[in-house]
């Protein structure tokens, strides 16, 4: 599976409500999937389908969709499950990659909105932490795109912190 495609199943899960995740099931012999950590695994899937379906562009990328998350594998949690895709190997997403010494905090975002940014809008990232909105990076677009240009030109100009705004 290429990163685009990764990353449009990634985004349905978060759109959904759901947080996805590196997962090695029994059997995986440490190699890394897909997963999503839930209560109900049938509910779960049927509702990424669901809201990915309510903001699809075509029907080719439901079908896509449908197709990628049509054979998945559970197991039994403590309190919970999780829902796992052996066939769809866990990406390194950028937020975990190399941002060449540059941190990028979600902390206060998180606390604010009660989820992880993501998806389209108009991203503030602030240097160092400065609160100041004339100092901020600002990039419109995908999350994870403006993201990797706010990395970019915050090693740029020597920053080693981003704050995403809230």
């Amino acid at each position: 599976m290429d990163k685009e495609s990764f990353d449009k199943i990634v985004d349905a899960i978060e759109e959904a409500g759901f947080e996805a995740r590196s997962y090695s099931g029994r059997g995986m012999y440490g190699k890394s999937c897909l997963g999503v950590s839930c209560d109900s695994p049938i509910s779960c899937v049927m509702q990424v389908i669901s809201t990915f379906c309510e903001n699809a562009d075509d029907v080719d990328s439901v079908k896509e969709l449908v197709e990628a998350l049509s054979d998945p594998s559970t197991d039994a949690m403590g309190r919970g499950g999780i829902v796992y895709w052996t066939d769809i190997p866990w990406l390194e997403d950028e937020e975990d990659g190399d941002d060449g010494g540059v941190e990028v905090s979600t902390e206060e975002y998180e606390e604010e909105h009660g989820s992880k940014p993501r998806g389209e809008g108009r991203w503030a990232f602030f240097p160092d932490g400065v609160d100041d909105l004339e100092k901020a990076l600002w990039f419109s677009g995908d999350y994870r795109e403006c993201r990797a240009k706010a990395v970019e030109a915050a090693n740029e100009q020597g920053f080693e912190l981003l704050v995403v705004g809230t």
